[in-house]
């Protein structure tokens, strides 16, 4: 829905009254719907309406089924969830909605760049809590990516929202459109099985897909700009990326550790992602470490490194000092990662010399320091 549907939405709407609610202004719109905030007797809400659009295309049918699925949330609370109260069909305004708690902050790709990067793993690690605790319900997101988290509190929290393409898992039969399997969710943020939509239906299949899309959240809170961005433009180049490209994932501002966990999410094999990972590796211990012996982070390290390189050729596509400085960013992190586990490893000095347009030297010696 663009703007415009949006605000002729809000002309019709503004002062009447949706599944109980009377409808004050319009907050936001996406691709689906318009957000409005609305108040009644109980306080304030924000209703969501969806596009009548979507609804020809797809039939009646599938919306409720999906307005009902959300609406198994209905009394669950989770602190980085948001919560649902309420949604249907409006006999009076003839509108599908749904009436969820209003968030008074920006979404998370709003204010990518204002987050605080020693906020990185605390937010990373409530996200993953969120989406652990739906694994627990039995459903899948499926579509979790920065448009569809609030972040409140100065950074300190977010909210996971946005159900509408919510998955109970383990339903044979279950289709998301009227007896087939398209493409649902946000192709940049979808792990490549779930493109193709060869995911496994069951715990383990939806769980790989939930790490790949918190560890794509993760890689833009660490790198500062979307995944994929470079790719975006055609369709078919983000496609390609999706299923073949390893993304660059450096910055020396940020724990090392998160860096090895975005790596590991958005491995694309989902099999190599539940190997080195499961819930407990997005929440760190006090200390900030895994809480994985020194030993067994080695051979995840080798693993991952292994995986990566398996991964199909990698159409790179980078300017050549961003090769250079992702080098020595590389190279700075790895040293770090090695000191962490054997603090007799001296630290390292890194100096760069470029011979010309195509070449460039690194020399790397012991620091005094």
């Amino acid at each position: 829905m663009d703007l415009a549907k949006a605000e002729f939405l809000a002309e019709k709407l503004v002062g009447k009254q949706v599944g109980g609610w009377v409808i004050r202004k319009l907050k936001d719109h996406g691709k689906s719907a318009a957000v409005f905030l609305a108040e009644n007797d109980a306080g304030t809400a924000a209703v969501k309406i969806f596009d009548d659009e979507l609804i020809e295309r797809f039939g009646d049918k599938v919306q409720l089924a999906r307005i009902d699925r959300e609406l198994t949330l209905v009394g669950k609370h989770h602190p980085n969830m948001v919560r649902i109260f309420g949604g249907g069909f409006d006999d009076i305004t003839r509108n599908h909605y749904i009436v969820m708690e209003y968030l008074d902050g920006p979404d998370l790709k709003e204010c990518l760049q204002a987050v605080p990067s020693d906020q990185t793993g605390i937010l990373i690690s409530q996200l993953a809590s969120c989406a652990e605790y739906l694994e627990g319900l039995g459903l899948c997101h499926r579509d979790i990516k920065p448009e569809n988290i609030i972040v409140v509190e100065e950074f300190k929290r977010l909210i996971l929202l946005d159900f509408g393409v919510l998955r109970p898992m383990g339903q044979p039969g279950l289709t998301d459109d009227g007896g087939i399997q398209p493409f649902i969710g946000t192709l940049q943020y979808s792990s490549p099985e779930f493109l193709l939509r060869q995911e496994k239906d069951e715990v383990e299949g939806w769980r790989a897909l939930s790490f790949y899309q918190i560890g794509a959240v993760l890689h833009d809170l660490i790198m500062r700009k979307e995944l994929f961005q470079e790719f975006s433009q055609p369709y078919a180049k983000l496609v390609n990326a999706v299923q073949n490209i390893n993304p660059t994932i450096q910055n020396s501002a940020v724990d090392p550790n998160l860096v090895e966990l975005a790596r590991a999410c958005l491995l694309k094999n989902p099999q190599n992602r539940l190997r080195l990972l499961d819930w407990s590796s997005f929440h760190p211990r006090k200390d900030g470490e895994s809480g994985l012996s020194a030993k067994q982070r080695v051979t995840n390290r080798a693993i991952l490194a292994q995986a990566e390189s398996s991964a199909p050729a990698q159409q790179t596509i980078v300017g050549y000092a961003e090769c250079v400085n992702d080098t020595i960013d590389f190279l700075k992190n790895a040293t770090h990662l090695v000191r962490q586990d054997n603090d007799m490893f001296p630290p390292l000095a890194i100096a760069t010399r470029v011979k010309n347009c195509d070449q460039f030297k690194i020399r790397i010696r012991w620091s005094a320091s």
